[in-house]
C-alpha cells in the first residue's frame, strides 16, 4: 500500500536550503527576542476580580460602625451588577468591605458603579465621613523594593528629610510611580482642646468644631465683567500661618431656644482659639514604631509603574543611593538595607530555573546517546530542543509576554518532552531505511507514515490545557496557568515542525546504506499467521544479530518483554486479574498520601505577630516583642535568619523574619545534602522555611492574656489556622454557640489555640442617652453624640497648605482630658434655661464586652471560632473535625460551616475534578479522529488509571504532599500518557492494513516501538529529574511535587502501556468485531439473518 507523502517531510528534503535559511532566520530572530523579552517575577496583566472599599471612622466601637456605616453600604453596594460574594468588617478604625465579582466581569465598569453607590450612600454616613476609598487589585500594589533606613542621629523632621532627599529623588527615576514611607510619622497642625479653659469660658465644642470646619476654605464664586473683561471672583478664607490659626475669633456658644446647641450671641469679649487651645505643628503621638535588629529604622517601598522593568528599575534605584542620595548633608551618617529587592529575587530565580532547565536537556541527550550510540543522530534529535525553545521565546516576545516564572515553568516542563516527536520520527526513518529505501525516501516516507501519529500525539499534551484555561470558576488560576500551559503548547507545536521538517532534511543527509536500528520488515500483506511469525522471528534474529553490547541490552529487554507480551495476549483472563490488583493496591497509597492547600510560595520570609489586651501601653508591648526578638536572636545560625524587622503600636505588634536565601539552590546540591544526612544523620543541616516556622510554631515564646500568630504570606491571620464559621441573626446566641464549638474543638489534639473572634474585643462603655431627661432640659441628643465624638476622637479639618506641602491639621481634646469615665460625665451642656448639665445626667453609662471585630458575609453576621493546627494534612484534619462536631445542634436560622483553607481547598479540589474529566474528554476526541473509531480510543484511555497507579505510589513512599503543583502534574500527564499508547496503537492498525493477523501485528508492533516508547519516556523522566528532585522551588512554591508526580505516572504508565493496552486492544477489537456482526445481522436480509445472529453468538 503505497501512502501519499506528508507536505513538510517532503518540502524539507526537496527544498534543503530553503530549510536552512529559514532554520538560520529562526536564530537571529530568536536571538533578537531573547535579549529584548522583559522580565518579571510574576506576569503582569491579571484584572483580579475583586474590589475593596474602605471607609475610615477613627476611635469608635464596632457596633457604632456597623450601624452607621456597615450596613447602609452594604445595601447600597448590593446593587452593583456582578457581584458574587460580599464580605465585611466593622472594626474600631472604620469599615472594610471585600467584593469578589464574577468571572468576565469589566472592573473598570464595576469600579464606576461602586463610586456612583458609594456617591449616593454618603449623605446617610456620619457627618465626620470625609471620604471613602476604593481599593483594586493590581500587580504594581506590591513594593518592588522594601528597605530601611537607619539613622545615627535623629533630625528634627525625620518624615520631611526622608520625603525631600530620598522619596523625591527616586521618584524622578523613569519606571518609579511611587515611593512610600513607614515609620516616620508626618507632622500636623495640632489644636489640642483644654476642658478647664473651655468649661471657664463657656465655649459649645459641637459649635466650634463646625466652625473649624467651615473656615479655611477656596471657593470660585463666579466672575464679573469690569471695563468689557471678564475677571473670575474667588473666595478666600485660608490660614497663612500658625498665628491665623491661634488667632481665629471665637464667640460664646450657648444654646438657643431650641436646645440645639447651635445658637451663636455676639462676641462678649476677643476671645481667641490659643485662649483655650493649645496650637503646635507636631507629629503628636507615635502611632507606629519600627526597627531593624534592634536600631530605630524608617521603612520605604518602591513602586514600579506599570509595564516598567522591575530589574532596571531597582538596579537604578540602588545606583541612585549610592552615587547620589546617600552623599547629600543631610543623608550621611544613614544606611540603607534592603531587606526585599524582587529585581534580584527575579534574577536568581531565572537562573534556578535556567540551570533545571539546562540539566533537564544534558539527561536528555545522555539518555538519546544511551539508546542510539550514534553521535550525529543523537545531534539531529537534541537540535529539537533549542529551536523549540527559540520558537517559544520569539512567540512570548512578539505576544507581548514576559519572561518571568510561569513561563519559564511552562517551557522548563516541556524540556523533556520536546525531543519525543523527533525520536519517532528517526526510529520511523531508520526502519524504512532497512526495508531497503534510499535515504531520500526514507526521510520522506518515514516522517510521511507517523506524521498523523506525532501530530495527534503532541495535540493531545496540547488540548490538556484548555480546561485548566478555559475554567470560568477561577480568574486567577485560569490566567496563570494560561501562563504555564501556552508555552509548554508552544515548545510541543515548535518540536513537531522540528520532527517534521529538520529532522527528515538531517536524516536524508547522515543515515548512511549501512545504518543498523530496526530490522528488514518487508510488507506482509496476505501472510498466513505461520508466515507472519516466521517473519517476525527471523526479523527479531536479524535484529540481534545487529545489535552491538550496549545495544543487545534493548535487545535483551526487549525480547523478554516480547514474552510477556505473548503470555498476556495468551492468558487474557489471568493478565486481566492480575492489572485490576495492580489498581487495587493504588487504593491503599492514595489514602495514605497527604493533602494540603499549602502548595503556595512565598519569599522566604514569615511573621509572628501578639495581639495584646487594649490597655497594653507602647513600653508593655516593646517589652512582648523584644523578648520574642531575643528568642529568635538565639536561632539566627539555626534559622538562618538575615534580618528581624519589627513594627508595633499600642497593644499590637509583629516580627517579619528575613531569611538567607536557601544554600542548596541547584538540585544536585540537594542530592548532595540529602545523601549526607542519610548516611551521617548526625550532620548539622540548615533548616527550610517550613521546618523553621513548624519550630518557631513550637517554641516561640507565648504570654497569658496576648494571642499569637504565625504567618510566612502577610496578612493578619495565622498561616496554620483552620476555621468554623457560625451563621445567624444574633451576635449573642452566636457567642453561646461558639463555646460550645471552642469546647469540642479543643478535644482534638493536632489543634491549638483553639480561640473565637469575639473574645479579642474590649471591654465598652455604651451611653444609653435618657429622653426624658434630655426633653426636660432642652439638650438635642445630636449634639450630645456629636460633642463626645468631638471630645473623644481626632477631627479631621480642611488642609493647610504652603508653598512647598499640605499640611493636615486635626482638633481633639486633651489627652488628659479624657481618659476617664468620670471626665467623660464631667463634661457640661447648656440647657434651655442656661444652666450647665453634666452629661452623667442625660444619659445612662453601660460596660459590656464588646467585639475587636463584626463579621458580614453577605449581609449575614458571622462569627468564626479558630485554631491553629500542627498537620499538614487538610483531609485528615477535616474528618477529625467532622467527627468532633457530629450531633452539634444549632437553632432554626442559624448554621455552621468549615470555611477559610477548607472552603479553599474544596473549590480547588472541585475545580481540578472538572479539568481532570474535561482533559480526558478532550483527548478522546482526538483519538476518534485519528483511529476513526468509538472503540478503539478506549484501549488508549485505559493507559492512563495506570498513570495514577505511578503518582499515587511514588507520592507516599517520597512521602510528598499532595498540593496544587502536584494535580497541576496529573493533568499535564493525562496529555503525555497517551502519547506511548497513540503511537503503539497506530501502528498495529497500519500492520493489520498491511495483512497481519491481529495477534502477530501486537508483537510486531509492540517490537518497533519497544524502544522508542523507552527513548520519549526517559528522556521525558529525565528531562523532569532536577525539578523532581530535593526541595526545588519557585519563589518558595515547591515543584518539585509536580516533577515527582509527571516522573511516577510516567514511568508506571510506560512499563503498563506496552503490555496492557495490547491486552484491552484484544477485548474491545472483538467487540467491536462483536458490534459489527449485530448489527449487519439487524440490518440483513430475513434468511440471513438468524445465521449472522448465530455467528455472533
Amino acid at each position: 500500500m503505497t501512502q501519499k507523502p506528508a507536505l513538510l517531510p517532503h518540502f524539507s528534503v526537496n527544498r534543503p536550503v530553503t530549510v536552512i535559511m529559514g532554520f538560520i532566520a529562526l536564530l537571529v530572530v530568536g536571538y533578537i527576542a531573547y535579549s529584548q523579552i522583559p522580565l518579571e517575577l510574576f506576569p503582569s496583566g491579571y484584572q483580579n476580580p475583586w474590589m475593596g472599599v474602605w471607609v475610615p471612622y477613627r476611635n469608635t466601637n464596632p457596633w457604632e460602625v456597623e450601624d452607621r456605616i456597615t450596613k447602609p453600604v452594604e445595601e447600597t453596594l448590593r446593587t452593583v451588577r456582578g457581584i458574587k460574594k460580599m464580605n465585611s468588617r466593622s472594626q474600631t478604625s472604620g469599615c472594610w468591605i471585600s467584593m469578589n465579582f464574577q468571572s468576565g466581569t469589566d472592573m473598570n465598569v464595576a469600579y464606576l458603579q461602586v463610586r456612583d453607590r458609594l456617591d449616593r450612600v454618603m449623605p446617610e454616613l456620619p457627618d465626620d465621613v470625609k471620604r471613602t476609598y476604593i481599593r483594586k487589585w493590581s500587580d504594581d500594589d506590591s513594593p518592588i523594593l522594601w528597605a530601611a533606613i537607619a539613622m545615627e542621629q535623629k533630625p528634627d523632621d525625620v518624615y520631611y528629610l526622608i520625603e525631600s532627599n530620598v522619596k523625591r529623588p527616586l521618584e524622578r527615576i523613569d519606571g518609579v510611580a511611587n515611593v512610600q514611607i513607614w515609620g516616620a510619622d508626618q507632622k500636623y497642625i495640632q489644636i489640642e482642646l483644654h476642658q478647664d479653659r473651655i468649661k471657664a469660658h463657656r465655649v459649645n465644642i459641637y459649635a466650634l468644631i463646625q466652625q473649624l470646619q467651615r473656615d479655611n476654605f477656596s471657593l470660585a464664586s463666579g466672575y464679573v465683567r469690569d471695563s468689557g473683561q471678564k475677571v473670575y471672583i474667588r473666595s478666600l478664607a485660608k490660614y497663612e500661618t500658625i498665628q491665623d490659626v491661634e488667632n481665629i475669633p471665637l464667640k460664646s456658644a450657648v444654646t438657643s431656644r431650641h436646645g440645639t446647641g447651635t445658637g451663636l450671641q455676639p462676641p462678649v469679649s476677643s476671645l481667641k482659639l490659643k485662649d483655650i487651645a493649645t496650637i503646635k505643628y507636631d507629629t503628636g503621638e507615635r502611632r507606629w514604631h519600627r526597627e531593624v535588629d534592634g536600631k530605630p529604622t524608617v521603612m520605604i517601598g518602591v513602586f514600579r509603574e506599570s509595564g516598567a522593568n522591575i530589574v532596571a528599575v531597582t538596579e537604578a534605584v540602588q545606583k541612585k543611593w549610592d552615587e547620589e542620595i546617600s552623599k547629600r548633608p543631610g543623608m550621611r551618617g544613614t544606611d540603607l538595607q534592603i531587606l526585599f529587592n524582587q529585581g534580584d529575587l527575579i534574577k536568581n530565580s531565572i537562573n534556578n530555573l535556567k540551570t533545571t532547565g539546562l540539566w533537564g536537556g544534558l539527561f536528555a541527550v545522555i539518555v538519546l546517546f544511551f539508546f542510539l550510540r550514534r553521535v550525529r543522530v543523537t545531534l539531529i534529535i537534541t537540535l529539537a530542543i533549542p529551536i523549540s525553545l527559540l520558537i517559544t521565546m520569539t512567540f512570548l516576545y512578539f505576544f507581548g509576554w514576559s519572561l518571568n516564572m510561569m513561563t519559564m515553568m511552562g517551557m522548563m516542563v516541556g524540556v523533556g518532552m520536546v525531543v519525543d516527536n523527533s525520536i519517532v520520527v528517526v526510529e520511523n526513518i531508520y526502519r524504512m531505511k532497512q526495508s531497503g529505501a534510499s535515504s531520500r525516501a526514507a526521510a520522506i516516507t518515514g516522517a510521511s507514515e507517523v506524521a498523523l501519529a506525532v501530530t495527534m500525539a503532541t495535540l493531545t499534551t496540547a488540548v490538556v490545557f484548555l480546561p485548566l484555561i478555559l475554567m470560568n470558576d477561577d480568574a486567577g488560576f485560569r490566567f496563570y496557568m494560561l501562563r504555564i500551559g501556552l508555552p509548554v503548547v508552544v515548545a510541543l507545536v515548535g518540536s513537531l515542525f522540528v520532527a517534521l521538517i529538520f529532522i527528515p532534511l538531517g536524516a536524508s543527509r547522515i543515515i548512511s546504506e549501512s545504518s543498523r536500528g530496526f530490522s528488514r520488515n518487508a510488507k506482509g500483506e496476505g501472510r498466513s499467521e505461520t508466515g507472519n511469525r516466521q517473519q517476525a522471528t527471523g526479523n527479531r534474529q536479524q535484529a540481534e544479530r545487529a545489535g552491538d553490547n550496549p545495544k543487545s541490552l534493548i535487545v535483551r529487554a526487549n525480547r523478554l518483554y516480547q514474552r510477556v507480551l505473548r503470555w498476556t495476549l495468551t492468558h487474557r483472563v489471568d493478565a486481566t486479574l492480575i492489572a485490576a490488583l495492580i489498581l487495587w493496591s493504588m487504593a491503599f497509597a492514595h489514602g495514605k498520601v497527604q493533602k494540603t492547600d499549602q502548595g503556595r510560595g512565598n519569599l522566604n520570609d514569615f511573621w509572628i505577630s501578639y495581639d495584646m489586651p487594649d490597655y497594653y501601653d507602647d513600653d508593655k508591648t516593646k517589652e512582648i516583642l523584644d523578648q520574642a526578638r531575643a528568642f529568635l536572636d538565639g536561632k539566627r545560625e539555626k534559622y538562618n535568619i538575615r534580618t528581624i524587622e519589627v513594627g508595633y503600636y499600642r497593644g499590637w505588634g509583629r516580627l517579619r523574619v528575613f531569611l538567607h536565601p536557601p544554600e542548596e539552590d541547584a538540585w544536585w546540591q540537594v542530592v548532595y545534602a540529602n545523601v549526607r544526612s542519610w548516611i551521617r544523620p548526625s550532620t548539622p543541616r540548615r533548616m527550610i522555611l517550613k521546618d523553621v516556622v513548624k519550630d518557631v510554631k513550637k517554641n516561640a515564646p507565648e504570654f497569658v492574656g496576648v494571642r499569637r500568630r504565625i504567618n510566612w504570606e502577610g496578612g493578619e491571620g495565622d498561616q496554620g489556622s483552620v476555621s468554623i464559621s457560625l451563621y445567624g441573626e444574633d451576635t449573642a446566641t452566636l457567642l453561646v454557640l461558639s463555646k460550645e464549638v471552642e469546647r469540642r474543638l479543643r478535644a482534638i489534639p493536632d489543634l491549638i489555640d483553639v480561640d473565637t473572634e469575639m473574645e479579642r474585643g474590649n471591654d465598652e462603655i455604651r451611653l444609653q442617652i435618657d429622653r426624658e431627661q434630655t426633653r426636660k432640659y432642652g439638650v438635642g441628643s445630636q449634639v450630645i453624640a456629636a460633642t463626645i465624638s468631638y471630645a473623644l476622637r481626632e477631627i479631621e479639618l480642611p488642609t493647610y497648605r504652603t508653598a512647598e506641602k499640605e499640611i493636615p491639621v486635626r482638633a481633639f481634646l486633651k489627652k488628659g482630658d479624657r481618659e476617664t469615665l468620670q471626665q467623660l460625665e464631667s463634661m457640661t451642656f447648656r440647657s434651655a434655661s442656661g444652666k450647665d448639665i453634666p452629661l452623667g445626667a442625660l444619659v445612662k453609662p453601660t460596660i459590656q464586652k464588646g467585639f475587636g471585630r463584626i463579621y458580614h458575609e453577605d449581609g449575614k453576621t458571622i462569627l468564626r471560632v479558630t485554631a491553629v493546627t500542627t498537620k499538614d494534612d487538610m483531609k485528615e484534619i477535616s474528618q477529625k473535625i467532622d467527627r468532633a462536631m457530629k450531633g452539634f445542634e444549632m437553632p432554626r436560622g442559624y448554621q455552621w460551616n468549615k470555611t477559610g483553607r477548607f472552603t479553599k481547598m474544596e473549590e480547588s479540589g472541585s475545580t481540578m475534578t472538572f479539568a481532570l474529566i474535561m482533559s480526558i474528554t478532550f483527548v478522546f476526541l482526538l483519538m476518534g479522529v485519528l483511529f476513526e473509531s468509538f472503540i478503539l480510543p478506549l484501549c488508549v484511555l485505559l493507559s492512563i488509571p495506570f498513570a495514577f497507579f505511578g503518582v499515587y505510589w511514588t507520592l507516599y513512599l517520597t512521602k510528598t504532599t499532595q498540593d496544587i503543583m502536584s494535580m497541576i502534574g496529573i493533568i499535564i500527564l493525562i496529555g503525555i500518557v497517551v502519547n506511548n499508547a497513540i503511537v503503539l496503537v497506530d501502528l498495529v492498525n497500519r500492520l493489520r492494513k498491511e495483512g497481519y493477523a491481529r495477534f502477530d501485528a501486537l508483537l510486531e508492533a509492540g517490537r518497533h516501538r519497544f524502544r522508542p516508547i523507552l527513548m520519549t519516556s526517559f528522556t521525558t523522566v529525565f528531562g523532569l529529574l532536577p525539578m523532581a528532585v530535593g526541595n526545588a522551588n519557585l519563589i518558595g512554591m515547591p515543584y518539585a511535587p509536580m516533577g515527582r508526580t509527571m516522573m511516577g505516572g510516567l514511568l508506571a504508565s510506560t512499563a503498563m502501556t506496552l503490555v496492557i493496552v495490547p491486552l484491552f486492544y484484544t477485548f474491545l477489537d472483538d467487540l467491536r468485531e462483536l458490534w459489527k456482526r449485530l448489527i449487519a445481522a439487524a440490518f440483513a436480509p430475513r434468511g440471513k439473518r438468524q445465521a449472522a445472529v448465530s455467528e455472533a453468538g
